[in-house]
């Protein structure tokens, strides 16, 4: 690949040499008679290096570093400063200017093809990065779309309504919730989020989120009958001792997280749940508001710790929202964060609503308070609506 170098110098002569000697090496090149002819070029078209006088009429080498440099086209483009400027003061401010290196007036044609190389291993490096930044993003989305799969299906009927709001903040995060049939009474509801965002949060979640599958190693392990003539479960307290014991916090990777596991008993109507570290539940039943305070430390903090479990009672109709932190420290422009006050009056507000609905209008909601849809920390948040 030949590539393309724009030659900027208001001295003809000097212009000519620089394109014999750049011809002479294999390079495509386009010429310029000063810096401002050489702005409306860079802009019409996509040049590898620029190859920039100092001192010039109008706009001037180190101003035409700046402009290239604070223009998005795409690519990288090496920029090397010709001057007869060769103390510090101005080596340094042409650096500063944007400019990648420089070469010292009267050339020496050796030196100028030296500079010239070391531009192309920069471009080439710039290139392969790009590149493997591509397909970085290609995989990191593919695999949101993995994590994505793994949550619960949004459905109405019973024992209980389900829908959701989820957006990751680096396309894969550590938040993860679901809801799974675990017999013919019983339902576990849980939400989770591993510290940190990314690679390591999300497979860290997804390996929580397998065990907590009523199947193959999960933790919820089954015990005698009992007077349903139904296997007795772990109980959620249980749960949060096994996964403390299993995930105390360690280098190298020092993730722990938060969690709420419940489990649901529709012939009952009762929930029994833990809180670990997580953000409090809001619990919503006709006109009354219940905030699920109560709870424990998050996982892994501490060793051989006995975790409480609590009981709710669920009526048909009554909703529980579970969250994670990144919903509460959404800020807006003013860098006001949107709290958890705000998240329990905007949820009681839609409680007329269905809840799909409900769920679409919060996420216009949150987006609308950000101003934009990009967000610094993973958001989820899990409605269940109880319908026995």
């Amino acid at each position: 690949m030949a590539y393309r170098i724009l030659i900027v110098d208001d001295d003809s002569s000097t212009r000519n040499l620089l394109k014999i000697y750049l011809s002479q090496w294999g390079y495509d090149c386009t010429l310029a008679e000063d810096g401002s002819h050489a702005w409306e070029l860079y802009q019409q078209s996509n040049f590898d290096m620029v190859l920039t006088d100092w001192m010039m009429p109008g706009l001037q080498g180190p101003e035409l570093c700046q402009k290239i440099r604070g223009y998005d086209k795409g690519g990288y483009t090496y920029v090397i400063l010709c001057t007869v400027k060769d103390n510090v003061k101005n080596i340094v401010e042409g650096i500063e200017s944007g400019a990648d290196d420089y070469v010292t007036k009267p050339f020496d044609r050796n030196e100028l093809k030296v500079r010239i190389t070391a531009g192309e291993r920069v471009l080439r490096l710039e290139y392969t990065l790009e590149k493997n930044n591509e397909r970085l993003q290609r995989n990191l989305k593919q695999a949101a779309i993995s994590l994505e799969s793994m949550l619960p299906a949004k459905r109405q009927g019973k024992p209980m309504n389900i829908d959701w709001m989820f957006k990751p903040a680096a396309y894969i995060g550590g938040d993860l919730f679901n809801v799974f049939a675990l017999d013919e009474v019983r339902t576990s509801i849980f939400s989770i989020d591993v510290s940190g965002h990314g690679v390591a949060s999300a497979l860290f979640a997804v390996t929580l989120s397998n065990m907590l599958r009523p199947w193959g190693t999960s933790v919820s392990a089954r015990g005698p009958g009992n007077k349903y003539g139904i296997e007795n479960l772990t109980s959620p307290a249980t749960v949060a001792a096994v996964l403390n014991e299993r995930f105390q916090l360690k280098p190298p990777a020092d993730l722990y997280f938060t969690m709420f596991y419940g489990v649901y008993n529709h012939a009952e109507e009762t929930l029994k749940w833990v809180r670990a570290g997580h953000p409090t539940p809001i619990l919503i039943s006709g006109d009354k508001t219940e905030i699920l305070e109560t709870g424990d430390p998050p996982i892994g903090f501490l060793t051989d710790y006995e975790f409480t479990e609590f009981e709710s009672t669920m009526k048909t109709g009554d909703r529980l929202f579970l969250y994670t932190d990144g919903i509460i420290d959404v800020t807006n422009p003013t860098f006001m964060p949107f709290g958890a006050e705000r998240l329990q009056k905007k949820l009681v507000s839609l409680n007329g609503e269905p809840l799909d609905n409900a769920l679409r209008l919060f996420e216009e909601h949150i987006i609308a308070y950000r101003g934009g849809d990009e967000f610094e920390d993973d958001l989820s948040l899990l409605g269940v609506e109880f319908s026995d």
